[in-house]
């Protein structure tokens, strides 16, 4: 008895799932050219969708799929649309703004809602893109349909890694964590930072710009708006660990994305309270998680290259430094937020661990640290611009 219960239960999902999906048929009107063609569309819960492949086809755009964080980026011409699958927001061209129905995915087929072309993409495009929702019609102004059995994908910008922006965390009335015997994180930081970029400068012969050169307080969001407006390549925070327990020892390379384990969250919330000395009211300096899409959307589609570039930094940390390596992660920190390049935040030891304390007081040990950082980025290079120029 149970059991059949249950498959009338199942039974009953399904059927919920499948009422709220229904197949139809949109006409489409190119006005320019005088044609017109019946596109496959979907409809969820009331609302069109149309296959990802006809929008792509029929504004000539290009888009890569992010499988593995359900991102899709749309790219016709200097214009870019980033979109999360079963998400309401978007941003286009950097810009954060809200869909009343999110994208999806069925069958694996990607799905896009006609309140998208008319109400985001039409204007942006300056295409003037009508829908009549009670005849299901769509009708285009300029576009023209063009018949393509292979859509290519685009490739994300590739750019000669030529100018790298070095931040020392914390600086002036922020101290950042302090050790046992009150060595202050904001000294090692600015000492690794300024010998971090003279070896990038001398060696890679790029061109490297500091947050910050001395003793000053810069806000968090000002670090990576100036990189963004440097037009950087790379970004780079370099910071020292700390945990109430005196215990945690190592190293660690981050990325932005939420966090995972209580571990990440914690440091997290230890970079992120920088914040208090620019808003006072910021209790906790956890992202939440509407915070972290409008920054995260920004940094979508370096993603895949700040993961590569936290890598190969923890790689070298592993083989150079007489210390644990606690491998790469992620988390909402705040300075990497709007970065509009690869970025990473370093941990390069804990400063409330008194062992690793007494070894960043040690001008050998801070050097380590620098030539792990610099090889790291050093490879990325390599890597990146070989890839770049197949």
């Amino acid at each position: 008895m149970f059991r059949k219960s249950i498959f009338y239960i199942c039974l009953f999902f399904i059927f919920l799932k499948f009422a709220s999906i229904s197949q139809a048929k949109i006409n489409c009107f190119y006005l320019n050219s005088q044609s017109q063609e019946t596109l496959e569309s979907s409809n969820f819960d009331g609302e069109d969708y149309i296959l990802l492949r006809d929008l792509v086809r029929i504004v000539q755009a290009n888009s890569e799929w992010y499988p593995e964080i359900q991102r899709l980026k749309i790219t016709v011409g200097e214009h870019s649309f980033q979109l999360i699958v079963d998400n309401c927001f978007l941003s286009i061209d950097r810009q954060v703004y809200q869909l009343v129905n999110p994208p999806r995915k069925e069958e694996g087929e990607l799905l896009v809602p006609v309140e998208f072309l008319w109400r985001y993409l039409g204007p942006t495009l300056k295409e003037k893109i009508l829908w009549n929702d009670e005849k299901k019609e769509l009708s285009f102004e300029k576009a023209s349909p063009v018949v393509k059995k292979n859509i290519p994908s685009s490739t994300k910008t590739k750019l000669k890694i030529e100018k790298i922006v070095i931040d020392a965390g914390h600086g002036g009335q922020d101290p950042g964590a302090i050790g046992p015997t009150k060595f202050e994180e904001k000294i090692a930081n600015l000492d690794m930072a300024l010998r971090l970029k003279e070896l990038l400068e001398k060696k890679l012969k790029v061109k490297v710009i500091m947050t910050r050169v001395d003793d000053t307080f810069i806000p968090l969001g000002e670090r990576t708006k100036i990189a963004n407006e440097a037009q950087a390549n790379l970004f780079v925070s370099i910071h020292c660990n700390a945990n109430r327990s005196r215990a945690m020892n190592g190293c660690e390379t981050y990325f932005l994305s939420l966090a995972r384990n209580d571990e990440a969250r914690a440091t997290e919330i230890l970079e992120n309270s920088a914040l208090k000395f620019e808003k006072p009211d910021t209790a906790t300096g956890h992202l939440s998680e509407l915070d972290f899409i409008f920054g995260d959307l920004i940094q979508t589609e370096y993603l895949a290259e700040s993961s590569e570039l936290a890598e190969l930094v923890q790689e070298e940390f592993s083989k150079r430094l007489p210390i644990n390596s606690r491998g790469i992660n992620q988390a909402g920190f705040y300075v990497l937020r709007g970065a509009m390049m690869p970025a990473i935040l370093v941990e390069t030891a804990f400063i409330s661990n008194w062992q690793e304390e007494r070894l960043l007081r040690q001008s050998k040990f801070r050097a380590k640290i620098v030539e792990a950082i610099y090889a790291g980025i050093a490879e990325f290079k390599k890597i990146y611009e070989k890839r770049m120029n197949k």
